[in-house]
């Protein structure tokens, strides 16, 4: 019994120590959520859901950027 007790300690010490992420720059962010973008349209996610994903992520990230998607067809 006294095992599974020290186990459950060393959980919970665990938790405690276990470090958070370093939050990403704007410049990593925003390239996170351009690829993201980039790979759901790609792969056949409409251009609404893709718009509104990449706003969604660039938010969670700490971005608040509108993007735009174009077709890659220069003028």
């Amino acid at each position: 019994m006294l095992g599974l007790l020290d186990r459950a300690a060393q959980l919970t010490n665990l938790k405690r120590e276990t470090p958070c992420p370093e939050p990403l720059t704007c410049e990593a962010a925003l390239k996170t959520t351009a690829l993201a973008a980039t790979l759901l349209f790609a792969h056949g996610q409409t251009t609404e859901r893709t718009v509104t994903a990449a706003a969604r992520l660039g938010r969670a990230l700490g971005v608040a950027r509108a993007c735009a998607i174009y077709s890659g067809i220069h003028p």
